[in-house]
């Protein structure tokens, strides 16, 4: 749901640690039927044990971005498998005439194998996109816990599959396709829901770095607080596909007896022109001494004001939202 961006020089190092191995895989595809030939012939055009291989569609496949690489997804498919559609892949249970070649194609673009099982290579790609808190929710910490070998290798977060790999294996190592992420939304929330890119925000497609939505605190029935995402569902439907699709609204319900409830007790017992001053005084007071906006902003409030930021710490767009809510701050904080 929040942006994510990527260096366009990684693609580079990205080819160079994962194409190696991918194209052996699919040289040494074990099996010699029509089925196993014809595959091969479309990801390495040309290959022979005599002949370099033309490794530009499987280099595609790693780093297209998501719109490329769904259509090229889309081009190999329906020469793979007679009589494709994307629709299909919907279905909770898969017609027959795609399992068999899922499950091959699932046996080379091995994510576990590849990736997922690799902490040398898991770690250092999540190190690399290097936000703290999980692009679906910004709710969870997902820091990344490195070392110099795998007994030092402690946590990451986990890389959900946007397209998921289940039926989309193609696109199983796509660079873009792995998304940061909390077990929450990977497993429990989103799952091997299949998204459109037409009508579900992916982090690497999406404009701006804050969100199409606001968070706005609110009473509930009960009397107690709780938190509303406020979206204009007719502009942007597509984001609130992806709300109900994370069960945002739900899981930051939780959130109304904690950290909302916090901040509007906060609000209640001082006025928001007296914590305006508090906040221009320590502005001033701190600028003099070096310290930028935002560091005070940080220190006042631990979280983050930009929303190109937001990500490095859980729950900032909710506490930014609410304190312009308040008027505590201003919309120009930068």
């Amino acid at each position: 749901m929040w942006k994510l961006n990527i260096d366009k020089s990684f693609e580079a190092e990205y080819i160079h640690r994962m194409l190696p191995s991918l194209v052996t895989r699919v040289k040494t595809w074990k099996g010699r039927t029509s089925l196993y030939q014809s595959f091969r012939s479309e990801l390495l055009p040309d290959w022979n044990r005599d002949h370099p291989a033309e490794t530009d569609i499987l280099e595609k496949l790693l780093i297209a971005k998501p719109t490329e690489a769904h259509a090229l997804n889309e081009q190999l498919m329906k020469k793979l498998v007679v009589g494709y559609s994307e629709a299909d892949l919907t279905q909770k249970i898969l017609p027959k005439k795609y399992r068999r070649r899922l499950r091959i194609l699932a046996g080379v673009f091995d994510y576990d194998e590849a990736l997922g099982d690799s902490k040398s290579k898991s770690y250092w790609l999540a190190e690399h996109i290097g936000h703290n808190s999980c692009t679906y929710c910004n709710r969870q910490y997902t820091f990344t816990v490195s070392g110099k070998n795998n007994d030092e290798r402690i946590t990451r977060p986990a890389f959900d599959h946007w397209f998921p790999k289940s039926r989309f294996p193609l696109l199983s190592l796509n660079l873009y396709n792995l998304i940061p992420c909390c077990a929450v939304c990977n497993s429990g929330a989103k799952g091997d829901k299949v998204f459109q890119l037409t009508k579900f925000v992916h982090p690497y497609e999406q404009e701006d770095d804050d969100p199409k939505f606001k968070f706005v605190p609110n009473i509930s029935d009960k009397g107690e607080w709780t938190v509303v995402l406020e979206r204009d569902k007719v502009a942007h439907p597509e984001v609130d596909n992806t709300i109900k699709a994370f069960e945002l609204d739900r899981i930051y319900d939780m959130h109304g007896p904690l950290e909302v409830k916090e901040l509007m007790e906060f609000a209640q017992a001082y006025s928001n022109t007296y914590l305006q001053q508090i906040y221009n005084q320590m502005k001033g007071d701190l600028g003099t001494a070096g310290f930028s906006q935002e560091e005070v902003y940080r220190m006042l409030f631990g979280t983050e004001s930009i929303p190109s930021k937001y990500l490095d710490r859980p729950l900032s767009k909710m506490k930014h939202d609410i304190m312009e809510y308040l008027r505590i701050i201003e919309r120009d904080v930068e």
